[in-house]
């Protein structure tokens, strides 16, 4: 770290003697130079990864990317004057390109949450939590959309990431920029998987629970082929015919193995909110039937029929469902949920003597 950077931190504001929410981290070497140079190397360093997930091959990521924390320490003025119109999240859309796309979607849905935390709780900072959070760049961009939409800051921002690198990487990102676009506070930034984070994080905890992207399972049935080839037979199931009852039966199985990877994620999100939170799911790709240049998800139907069904056990309000197409990628929808409120005691043993 620079000492600009140093002095920078120093000088900053806080917005209060302690955190809305506090828990420990699983460890993480913020100093483990090996680990961030292997990261680097990595083409998946910047998505959540299934542990379950087999497939060959890599993700096509550039460099770039990869090194933004390095670019960050080693000349912040340099950097803040570049990465706007820099490569996000390793496709030709640049951060100020996605950042214009998504402001409609975060400056509509986001605020409310986040104000009324602040009307009922005036001692306390409103609470944001990013699930899967890459080097923070997500969490930036939504950060600097509440302050030049609605004059939120002061918000606490809290997240996971399956990599240790880029939970080091989001770290410095949010610990540098503090203050120079926008003001808030950094609470837990952890390592983690975020199908399960019940180990650390409480439940009924955040105002905002989001995610901007479930990294899908790319290979559900966890074939035992090059890439070229498991992407040839997944095609080859997505297009049988009514009489190929076996590529129709394997075809069905792989999608529910997604329905449910999807199920666990976006129920931890929901375990961690706080009852009357949001729970935000963006950048949601359809089934990798429905579009062959996407790396496959769920259909939009998927959410109500879950809703409706309680499938996965999710303490949601069914009526709070919302879903909005997105602007910039192909096929690909937000989804907005709101948690249950939590009912007065009285309330429910009244309802208890009346049953």
């Amino acid at each position: 770290m620079t000492l600009a950077t140093l002095l920078l931190l120093l000088l900053l504001p806080t917005f209060g003697t302690s955190l809305p929410v506090t828990y420990q981290c699983p460890e993480v070497n913020d100093n483990n130079d090996d680990a961030e140079d292997a990261a680097t190397d990595d083409a998946n360093a910047n998505n959540e990864k299934s542990k379950n997930t087999k497939k060959t091959g890599s993700w096509n990521t550039r460099t770039d990317y990869a090194n933004l924390h390095d670019d960050i320490l080693t000349n912040l003025t340099e950097y803040l004057k570049t990465f706007r119109d820099s490569e996000f999240d390793s496709n030709s859309f640049t951060y100020t390109d996605y950042k214009n796309s998504m402001r409609p979607f975060k400056s509509k849905y986001y605020p409310k949450y986040l104000k009324r935390n602040k009307e009922e709780n005036k001692n306390e900072n409103p609470t944001l939590y990013e699930s899967a959070h890459g080097i923070g760049m997500n969490l930036l961009m939504t950060l600097e959309i509440l302050k030049e939409e609605e004059g939120i800051e002061g918000v606490t921002v809290y997240g996971n990431e399956y990599i240790d690198t880029s939970t080091i990487k989001a770290r410095h990102v949010l610990d540098s920029l503090q203050g120079v676009v926008a003001n808030w506070e950094r609470g837990m930034i952890c390592t983690g998987d975020s199908t399960d984070l019940s180990s650390f994080v409480p439940e009924d905890s955040f105002d905002v629970v989001y995610t901007g992207y479930i990294s899908p399972m790319i290979n559900p049935l966890e074939l035992t082929l090059s890439q070229d080839e498991n992407y040839a037979w997944y095609r080859t199931l997505c297009e049988a015919t009514d009489d190929e009852n076996d590529y129709i039966y394997w075809r069905n199985v792989a999608q529910q193995i997604q329905n449910d990877w999807f199920g666990k994620w976006v129920g931890e999100m929901v375990r961690i909110a706080k009852p009357g939170g949001a729970v935000i799911v963006e950048q949601i790709a359809v089934p990798y039937c429905e579009c062959y240049i996407d790396w496959g998800g769920v259909p939009q139907s998927f959410w109500k029929e879950t809703l409706q069904n309680n499938t996965y056990g999710w303490d949601v309000d069914p009526d709070s469902l919302v879903i909005e197409l997105d602007t910039m990628y192909v096929k690909r929808y937000h989804v907005v949920m709101e948690k249950n409120k939590k009912k007065d005691v009285d309330v429910e043993a009244e309802e208890e003597v009346a049953s």
